[in-house]
């Protein structure tokens, strides 16, 4: 990607494009045994053959020992979203509280399972 960001830009005669690195982004938040944690949208995805849905989340998210929530507040660790690009209620609350908004194989990597994308 930065290869064709830089074509891009001598063919427009720009005489910089940022370059980010993963020092300009906050590290991904540590899962610890009691971290809040909240779902939002529909992902394409399958844990040990059981599809991803709400209920599988919470489940998943209590067997590591994380605390679901129903809704967003000031006391959430997380956001997983289906979508982490999402403009859903609960990502914009999350991205207003400065809660990291993490998608749903960043969130099963972290936790160490294996996931399929439908």
């Amino acid at each position: 990607e930065r290869e064709q960001l830089d074509l891009v830009a001598d063919a427009l005669h720009l005489e910089h494009v940022p370059h980010h690195t993963s020092e300009d982004h906050a590290p991904p938040p540590r899962l610890v045994p009691g971290a809040r944690v909240c779902f939002t949208g529909d992902a394409p995805y399958s844990v040990d053959g059981v599809a991803w849905t709400r209920a599988y989340a919470h489940d998943i998210a209590e067997s590591a020992g994380l605390v679901p929530l129903a809704s967003v507040t000031k006391n959430c660790d997380l956001v997983v979203a289906g979508d982490p690009n999402t403009m859903s209620g609960k990502a914009q609350k999350a991205r207003n509280f400065g809660i990291p908004v993490m998608s749903v194989p960043e969130f099963l990597k972290m936790l160490g399972f294996d996931y399929v994308a439908h």
